[in-house]
Order: structure tokens, then sequence, then C-alpha cells
């Protein structure tokens, strides 16, 4: 896995609050040995929520126009049914599944850091499916994959959009939806203002 500075730095932190509240809860004197103890506790509990942060980050790739966040391609199973292998770019998790449906999009979590020069990281987090007509995208069932992404069941994401983070802005983007073809490996990737698809090759069966 490859770390970025941020994921660095937020390691590098970690390490220090542990190393600040192993000598808090090493001090002595009965006076303020329970304000010590608990504020030990909480500089313990800190510095593993920003190395578990840290370490999250690195499931996220940096958005940018010229790199992919994740590639897409098809096979026809049958009419309105295909099988999709998605490959995440960052991860390098490949993943096989079932989509029905005529058109898909993908959905972005995306993580903006203000205080480092607004630096995004990025991840895709979900496809669904829709179809052409309006009587079957009511009476027929569509696909919608999510996909996790957390270390030691924490995820960063979701911790930074249910509460306020310092230092952190957590959104999600949806791209527009495209038709599912066989031949063709679609990409990912952040646009000029929103997040595309696009095609890797002009090829069809």
């Amino acid at each position: 896995m490859e770390f970025s500075v941020i994921t660095i730095i937020t390691l590098t932190i970690s390490a220090l609050l542990l190393i600040a509240s192993v000598k808090v809860l090493a001090g002595k004197g009965w006076i303020l040995g329970f304000l010590r103890g608990f504020g030990g506790l909480l500089m313990v509990l800190l510095a593993v929520v920003v190395g578990l942060g840290g370490l999250n980050l690195g499931l996220y790739g940096a958005c940018s126009s010229t790199q992919s966040i994740a590639n897409v391609s098809f096979e026809k199973v049958s009419l309105q049914s295909y099988e999709a292998s998605v490959v995440e770019i960052k991860s390098g998790r490949a993943t096989d599944l079932m989509l029905d449906g005529d058109m898909w999009n993908a959905g972005v979590q995306r993580l903006r850091f203000p205080l480092f020069g607004g630096k995004e990281f990025c991840r895709l987090s979900s496809l669904n499916t829709r179809y052409y007509s309006v009587e079957q995208q009511a009476a027929r069932p569509t696909s919608d994959i999510v996909f996790g992404a957390s270390t030691l069941g924490f995820d960063l994401y979701s911790l930074a959009s249910s509460v306020f983070v310092p230092g952190i802005v957590a959104d999600r983007e949806e791209t527009a939806f495209q038709p599912m073809e066989q031949g063709i490996l679609f990409s990912v990737k952040r646009g000029e203002s929103d997040f595309v698809i696009s095609s890797l090759n002009t090829n069809h069966d």
C-alpha cells in the first residue's frame, strides 16, 4: 500500500499521541491521579483513531483527471444482464459481479483537506443500474452495489460525514448514467467540475 503525505503525517501524530499518553499514565501522584488517568486514556483513544484514519486514507487515491479511480468492463450474459469486472485502482481490489439493467453509473466518495492546500482523495463507493424503459424501471429489479472501505472496522468517510472532524470535509457524488457495453474498458475519474465515466478503448464486440 502506498502512503500519501497526509497518511504519513497522521500516523506520526498518532505515534506521538501514544507516546505522550504512556508518559501521562506512567506519572505518579495521588492528587491528579484520576485526571491524569482519564486524560491518558483519552489520548490513547485519540492516537488509535488518528492512526486508523491514516491507514484508512491509504485506500483512497488522489482525485485527478489523469488517473482512474476505478476501471470497469462488462460481459453481456443475457438481455439486460451483465457481468461486471471492477478494479479499484488505489487498493488494487478486483470484484466480479452481476448487474441487471441497461445503464450504469458510479458513486464516488471524496475526502477534502482544506488545511493541506485543499487536497482531495477519492474512492469508488457504489455502482448503480437502471433501465431505458420507465415501465421496466418501475417493475424490474435494479442493481445497487456498495463497495466498503474500512480499516479494522474504522471508516474515515463515515466518521467525517456524520460528525464534525476538524480539517476534513467528506462528500459524495455520482456520475451520469450511460449504457453498459461489452468490449469497452471504462474509467471512473475526476472531470473538470465533477466525476465522469470515460472510455479507455473503442473496441466493440
